[in-house]
């Protein structure tokens, strides 16, 4: 059964600052993809400015290795940056 208690609106989350459990800021909620047949979150778009360009970089991170930390007011990710940078970045995404 669903409840109203958990819930949160995707648009609140876009837009959230990401950081890294080392603090470190990582990029923002890009966009939160769905899947229609189970009404579940599928992943989350990362965005990342790229650090030679101005353009960026987008990585699809599991919903699950999120956590919302509400003193900083950011979702952290469970996981390194170079756990990270080893995913698939792509900048054609949005």
């Amino acid at each position: 059964m669903h409840t109203l208690a958990t819930a949160i609106r995707a648009t609140t989350v876009i837009g959230s600052e990401i950081q890294l459990a080392t603090g470190e800021t990582f990029g923002r909620v890009a966009d939160v993809i769905l899947d229609k047949g189970s009404d579940h979150i599928l992943f989350v778009i990362v965005a990342r400015s790229g650090a030679l360009t101005a353009t960026n970089l987008y990585y699809r991170v599991d919903w699950s290795d999120f956590n919302y930390d509400q003193e900083l007011g950011a979702y952290v990710l469970s996981m390194t940056a170079e756990a990270l940078e080893r995913t698939q970045a792509d900048s054609s995404i949005e």
